[in-house]
């Protein structure tokens, strides 16, 4: 018989707060694991895309999940150590272990069909007495919208427009299709819909609506980096890169952005943080007459999971704009110039690291001549930042050059809290130094 704990399996949706769910996860596990929780390694770190790529149909499996989770083997090799691993894993649990959580956003589009779900299934369920399919659902229209940054960075350069179809031609926003195949292979009660509205989710979080869920509430602090993961651009970093990327086209022929392209990896990156925020909306009448070709499986989704709701999500569509306006002409220079200064200040602060960095070392090595010449090249990277300063106000009243070491600590003193401890050592030094000022 299998063991007395259940598996939950999170196959996302997409844009739904699954990377930070599973980046929350993979750092947590000790905390987890107090609550009885388990977030198996085998499958993977964070992501565990090892799963859904092992049950895959020929063909999804290579491009389905990024090269390195093959860890630099063949897929089929990679895959057969992950069966191995994982009854493995499974066997050791200790006995307290009640949850066994396991999330990949791919298991929905590589297990596009009954056959595959069902392999996914009878994989599991010898290591559990039931296996449970959670799954975040996402407004189609505001879905896409979400969507359109990722889109981008993957190297589809389209000016933002909802697609055009049906739920055949758009199986990723036919929820009905999806939960009615996952459903076949693990039945109706297995299925845990959840409806990605903050208002809906614990704490307006997915982490913590997640974490509830699993009865593991207070496992990810609050204050916790993985809670804002994989961020959107707003509508100018988004026209900007629409931009760049078709000059991109016109200047390099032949040439197309995408995610394996260095360069562009790299410039998306960088508009991502300098101009995050909500991106493009689509206007009203196009995301109402979006909603309407998915209306007939939205309503079976809510007769069967959400019988109290008159509508299977909150429709307010009179806060989306009347026109789908994308920034252009000053606006896009405006965004540009915005990104160059962006990109300037993380030159600049990367150059004052590296001085400061290797200015204590050569302090280490007493070499104080050279931490000098290091600190000077850190104040002129970055003039207003501390640390740089403070060194040199304490290398300097060491050195009996009084004068200027006090200048450095009174700038350091501006932009430091007065208790801060390190502004009284070096006053304490430049108090008790006999040397001539110089």
């Amino acid at each position: 018989m299998p063991p007395d704990r259940e598996c939950f399996v999170h196959i996302g949706h997409t844009k739904t707060g699954s990377t930070s769910i599973q980046n929350a996860m993979g750092a947590h596990r000790q905390a987890l694991a107090r609550h009885g929780v388990c977030y198996p390694l085998s499958p993977g770190w964070g992501n565990h895309a090892l799963l859904p790529a092992a049950m895959a149909p020929p063909g999804l499996r290579e491009n389905g999940v990024h090269p390195a989770f093959w860890n630099g083997l063949p897929p089929e090799e990679r895959i057969a150590r992950f069966q191995d691993e994982f009854p493995a894993e499974m066997a050791a649990l200790p006995p307290e272990t009640r949850l066994v959580v396991l999330s990949s956003e791919q298991c929905i589009h590589m297990q596009p069909d009954v056959a595959s779900v069902t392999r996914l299934r009878d994989f599991l369920m010898p290591h559990f007495r039931r296996v449970r399919i959670v799954v975040y659902l996402r407004r189609q229209d505001d879905h896409f919208a979400s969507a359109y940054t990722q889109l981008l960075r993957d190297g589809v350069i389209k000016p933002p427009r909802l697609p055009e179809g049906g739920p055949r031609q758009l199986p990723h926003y036919d929820y009905a299709g999806l939960l009615w195949r996952w459903a076949r292979a693990f039945g109706q009660d297995a299925i845990i819909p959840r409806l990605f509205e903050r208002k809906l989710l614990v704490n307006g979080d997915a982490i913590d609506d997640f974490l509830a869920l699993c009865g593991a509430e207070g496992s990810v602090p609050p204050e916790d980096a993985n809670r804002s993961s994989n961020p959107s651009a707003d509508a100018r970093g988004q026209a900007l890169m629409v931009a760049v990327g078709e000059a991109m086209e016109r200047a390099l022929p032949g040439h197309r952005a995408a995610l394996s392209d260095p360069v562009w990896r790299h410039f998306t990156d960088l508009v991502t943080e300098a101009m995050p925020g909500r991106g493009w909306r689509p206007a009203r009448d196009e995301a109402r007459e979006f909603l309407d070709r998915f209306r007939e499986g939205n309503e079976w989704i809510r007769q069967r999971w959400f019988p109290e709701r008159t509508s299977l999500f909150t429709e307010d569509l009179d806060k989306l704009p009347e026109t789908s306006a994308f920034p252009v002409g000053s606006a896009l220079l405006d965004g540009a110039a915005e990104l160059l200064a962006h990109f300037s200040g993380m030159s600049l602060e990367a150059a004052r690291d590296h001085h400061v960095a290797m200015a204590r070392l050569e302090m280490r090595l007493e070499r104080i001549p050279n931490a000098l010449r290091h600190l000077n090249m850190a104040v002129q990277a970055d003039e207003h930042a501390p640390e740089p300063r403070l060194l040199l106000a304490e290398l300097l009243a060491r050195r009996g050059q009084l004068v200027p070491a006090r200048l450095h600590l009174a700038a350091a003193a501006q932009k430091l809290p007065p208790e801060d401890q390190r502004l009284a050592r070096v006053r304490g030094l430049l108090q008790g130094s006999t040397a001539p000022a110089a």
